[in-house]
């Protein structure tokens, strides 16, 4: 299945370093961090204009890789391989996963050709058109996503302290 994704990772740098304690770690800020980051991501999944709204019209005239390229567009478009208006399908293959294992919650977008109009391997006419690449929304994902993983663990430490009347 192809896939193109951004990847926020919890506790990177800090986690490794814990020895033993790794694995009870991962459970733990799995189990507390994964429900409210999963529910930020899914947000900013659908609030994040190029991720649920398709840009302007195609630019014209499209910039073509090489000339085999138009020429293979024309033949497949005419079979009805390649679509002439689109289709929704490219915001319906994003989606929310985790990855408790690793510590990471990620977006992705398991459609066939997201590779080529938002991943690694984004047609210059795409580009052109208003698409962004799925790694440009990193840094804005993270940003929100680091006060809502705080929030989470600041919690269950609050709670965690609370039960055992530590404060």
């Amino acid at each position: 299945m192809a896939e193109t994704a951004i990847t926020i990772t919890k506790g990177k740098g800090i986690i490794e370093n814990l020895g033993v304690l790794n694995q009870n770690m991962n459970h733990i800020l799995g189990r507390v961090v994964d429900p409210p980051l999963k529910k930020y991501m899914r947000s900013f999944m659908q609030t994040t204009s190029g991720m649920k709204k398709y840009p302007g019209s195609v630019a014209r005239p499209i910039e073509w890789e090489t000339p085999k390229q138009k020429r293979w567009a024309g033949w497949a478009l005419g079979q009805g391989i390649l679509p002439s208006s689109r289709s929704g399908e490219l915001f319906r293959a994003f989606d929310v996963l985790s990855d408790r294992r690793n510590l990471s919650t990620r977006i992705v977008n398991t459609s066939d050709f997201a590779k080529y109009i938002i991943g690694d391997r984004q047609q210059r006419f795409h580009k052109n058109t208003g698409y962004r690449k799925m790694e440009s929304y990193e840094p804005e994902a993270l940003k929100g996503a680091i006060p809502v993983a705080s929030r989470a663990l600041e919690s269950e430490m609050f709670r965690f302290l609370t039960k055992r009347g530590l404060i």
